[in-house]
């Protein structure tokens, strides 16, 4: 999941419609992933949080499409499970996917639902965690919150896939 938009209103163009300035009407900053990217890192440094509204399904259906996420610097001991917000090792894009498991040489990471993992990232390119979650004003737990270590799980094993077929999460993820 990228994070191409940090929200200050409700919503932002596609993340592949080229901006026209990265102020727009509303009062919305719609940066892009490189720019949040640098943004995240200064905030970290910070000890700050970053709410954004995140572009994406790679995380479908525990995130979705234009969830609205408050990202923290990693304080507390990261655990398997944990969503984070990391530099991918390929690419080098701001991306947020699961911690699904703890190796010698890193985290794995994996989107829960992306086909394979991303690989291994290094503790030092894990600039956040998804602490809370919104969809609709209303918040998400399940996969945020609760739950995580068991879908880490199922995606270390390739079982989130089938799963997800035959128990649709969507209709039936909790929110308050």
């Amino acid at each position: 999941m990228n994070m191409e938009n940090n929200q200050i209103s409700r919503s932002c163009p596609e993340p592949s419609a080229p901006p026209a300035s990265h102020i727009t009407g509303g009062y919305k900053f719609c940066l892009s992933n490189l720019v949040q990217l640098e943004m995240l890192q200064g905030l970290v440094e910070q000890g700050a949080s970053l709410r954004t509204t995140v572009r994406g399904f790679s995380m479908s259906p525990f995130v979705k499409d234009m969830d609205v996420l408050i990202i923290s610097p990693p304080v507390k001991k990261i655990k398997v499970g944990d969503i984070t917000a990391f530099r991918h090792p390929v690419n080098g894009r701001l991306t947020l996917h699961r911690l699904i498991r703890k190796t010698e040489s890193g985290w794995l990471v994996r989107g829960d639902n992306c086909s394979r993992p991303d690989g291994i990232i290094q503790q030092q390119d894990i600039l956040g965690v998804v602490v809370s979650a919104r969809r609709d004003s209303k918040k998400i737990r399940m996969g945020i919150t609760s739950g995580k270590k068991l879908i880490a799980w199922l995606s270390r094993f390739d079982l989130l896939p089938l799963i997800k077929k035959f128990r649709p999460f969507g209709s039936s993820l909790r929110s308050r």
